[in-house]
């Protein structure tokens, strides 16, 4: 009866063991699935946030400024041109910069037509 006792009280100390030896591995894993779940949310925001970040500084970077000019009379598009072409730059190049950004099929321009300068 005594060797049952004690077999048993073995069994359970065994099986007590065991089972704490199981909680604490599962608890190491959750703690490192936790660690490592934590760290991949973390560079996934830092992540985002660089490339976001690059995205709104390049957006606000390209902001263009557009330039009109009203045609008065006696106006003409060469005239335009060579009033606001660049020093050294083509008048017949920026005439035709002037004709494509506006949609001018020739060099015929109207009183009060605004042209965006390019």
């Amino acid at each position: 009866m005594i060797q049952n006792t004690q077999l048993i009280h073995n069994f359970n100390s065994r099986q007590l063991m065991q089972t704490s030896h199981n909680n604490k591995r599962t608890y190491v894993r959750a703690m490192v699935l936790g660690a490592l779940l934590l760290f991949t949310v973390f560079f996934a925001a830092v992540l985002a946030t660089l490339i976001f970040d690059q995205d709104a500084h390049a957006a606000t970077s390209q902001v263009l400024v557009h330039t009109y000019v009203e045609v008065q009379s006696g106006d003409t598009l060469w005239g335009i041109a060579s009033q606001h072409a660049g020093d050294g730059q083509d008048v017949r190049e920026y005439v035709h910069q002037l004709k494509a950004i506006n949609g001018l099929k020739n060099v015929n321009i109207q009183l009060g037509q605004k042209l965006l300068l390019p």
